[in-house]
């Protein structure tokens, strides 16, 4: 099961808690998230993400040809993803190997 279906299926269940304050989790997580060491190589993209005084490496497959500008954006763009995966009790190791294991992200 990929990130996006975890998400899709915690959604659909019954939840104590509203969408507004996940949705305020994930404002709060998205602050906090640090990312370093981006760098790019044949198979992809891949870069550390801090949170909370972890730090968990991240590797994302990616379209043979990307600029570094369009690896850039597509980071900040899985970042959200990352969020919305801590906002709902995802575990960060988890959602890095969960983003591993999708193809095309990138």
């Amino acid at each position: 099961m990929n990130i996006f279906s975890k998400i899709k299926s915690f959604f659909k269940k019954p939840q104590k808690e509203s969408f507004g304050l996940i949705f305020q989790d994930y404002l709060k997580i998205r602050v906090e998230l640090q990312v370093s060491d981006i760098k790019m190589n044949g198979a992809g993209i891949n870069f550390k993400v801090s949170y909370r005084g972890s730090v968990v490496p991240f590797w994302l497959v990616a379209e043979s040809g990307i600029t570094v500008e369009k690896a850039k954006t597509k980071v900040q763009e899985i970042l959200a993803v990352i969020a919305v995966g801590l906002a709902i009790d995802l575990n960060l190791v988890e959602i890095s190997q969960i983003l591993k294991k999708s193809q095309n992200l990138v």
